[in-house]
């Protein structure tokens, strides 16, 4: 039976070799490892998310102690270092011997004799000098330090420094290293957003309402999983982060429309559109991956909604003429780069590079020039990203409008209302930071075809 550092070191190894998603694989381990209790799932938990959250520090940290750079260390030992380290440096809770021996008794069952040695060595090093590390200067090599120091790549702390100024990138990676938000939205189809408040109210201490969504409710300290919670068997509510929760206000669909939400994913947004005509209408989910409309179909049957119809399409591929003119609005809840959720996704810092963004660039472009011809004449389409980089947000907006100029920008202020000024850039663009509103870094921008 694996302990729960053995299972966490599962998790890391299986995120480089398999690259999948933590999440995925903490699922799947817990599924697997029925025995588990909440208190070992915590564990399991805490060492995955704090190793990918602060795994720049930590690397550089074990390469002051290490004659071996962590480049030069083989994968599954370099996480058994990581894992170690991370209880020495963040985990208060647990004893410097405790991290140290466990992590020797990992490196045992895989690694050499000469190897466990290594990795006693290095670890008890940590223990003894861990208040006396030493990183790049902060002023003299800012980017350097920024880098190392809030563990953040330094292209991506480059990137930021060039757009957003020292002060906010700061401020920005020391969000993206905070625990996120549990968010919900409630299914106003089913119940109110009050009368959901006071119900959850009995059995949870802290949860209140969203400052922007008026469907939003915040929830701390949880006792159960929420998928065992009796109002979400109801159909209740849904977890959704506030600002994807916005995103179908910007579309702001009316009852009886036709409506196609073309990247549905596993339908966050699609059933929000569905509660906003209040069930009335016809909304087509489509999405190239069967698992996920699957799991939409789930949701929907959940949440009691109707209007949804899914189909597994391909959105790169040539409509038929027939097709044209057809829908009253299109959401393009774009494939991108996902630098907006590292909160949420840690490893999205270690997996993505600068050739990304431009790559998934001409990709959405692509997608919104494809899907443009479906659109009825005054008829309004939203592309949205959960990106803040401007390659893959304004440089597509500016590059679509160039080669269609029967589709015109339209600010998003008036829509949404003044409450939501600090979310709207002076372009009209709707722009959120993790750093500035407690809540995912989103962009969108709302596009109408000229009749």
């Amino acid at each position: 039976m694996k302990t729960p550092r053995a299972l966490a070191l599962e998790i890391l190894d299986g995120i480089n070799s398999q690259n999948t998603y933590p999440d995925i694989l903490l699922d799947r381990v817990f599924k697997r490892e029925s025995h588990l209790t909440q208190l070992d799932r915590a564990f399991i938990t805490e060492l995955v998310y704090g190793v990918l959250r602060w795994q720049g520090r930590i690397d550089w940290i074990i390469g002051q102690f290490s004659k071996f750079k962590p480049k030069r260390i083989k994968p599954s030992l370099l996480n058994i270092l990581r894992i170690g380290a991370y209880q020495l440096l963040f985990l208060t809770k647990v004893p410097d011997s405790a991290a140290v021996n466990e992590s020797v008794k990992l490196a045992k069952l895989s690694q050499s004799s000469q190897t466990v040695s290594f990795v006693n060595g290095v670890l008890r090093a940590i223990a003894r000098g861990k208040d006396n590390i030493v990183f790049p200067h902060a002023e003299m090599d800012s980017k350097h330090y920024i880098s190392v120091f809030y563990s953040h790549p330094q292209w991506m702390v480059k990137k930021w420094l060039h757009e957003i100024g020292k002060d906010e990138t700061i401020s920005l990676c020391e969000a993206n290293n905070q625990i996120p938000p549990l968010t919900i939205r409630t299914n106003t189809i089913k119940i109110t957003r009050d009368d959901l408040l006071r119900n959850l109210s009995k059995n949870i201490s802290s949860v209140f309402a969203t400052k922007f969504s008026p469907d939003g409710l915040f929830l701390n300290h949880i006792s159960l999983p929420v998928t065992e919670m009796e109002a979400y068997k109801n159909g209740w509510f849904l977890v959704q982060d506030e600002a994807s929760q916005l995103i179908a206000y910007i579309l702001n669909p009316e009852p009886g429309e036709r409506i196609l939400d073309a990247c549905a994913g596993l339908g966050g947004k699609t059933t929000h559109l569905a509660q906003l005509i209040g069930d009335m209408g016809e909304i087509w989910a489509w999405d190239n991956n069967t698992l996920k409309l699957s799991i939409l179909k789930q949701t929907t049957q959940r949440l009691g909604i109707h209007a949804v119809k899914v189909k597994i399409r391909d959105i790169l591929v040539s409509f038929k003429e027939s097709e044209e003119e057809t829908y009253h609005r299109i959401l393009i809840d774009a494939p991108c780069t996902g630098l907006g959720t590292i909160r949420r996704n840690p490893d999205i810092k270690w997996k993505k590079g600068p050739k990304d963004c431009i790559r998934l660039q001409n990709l959405q472009v692509r997608i919104l020039k494809n899907l443009a011809p479906l659109l009825k004449k005054n008829g309004i389409m939203v592309y949205a990203t959960c990106t803040m980089a401007k390659e893959e947000n304004e440089e597509v907006i500016e590059s679509f409008l160039r080669d269609f100029p029967n589709f015109v920008l339209e600010d998003i202020l008036p829509i949404l209302g003044n409450t939501y000024k600090d979310l709207i850039s002076p372009s009209g663009f709707f722009k959120t930071y993790p750093h500035r509103h407690n809540m995912d870094g989103f962009f969108a921008a709302r596009l109408r075809k000229l009749s």
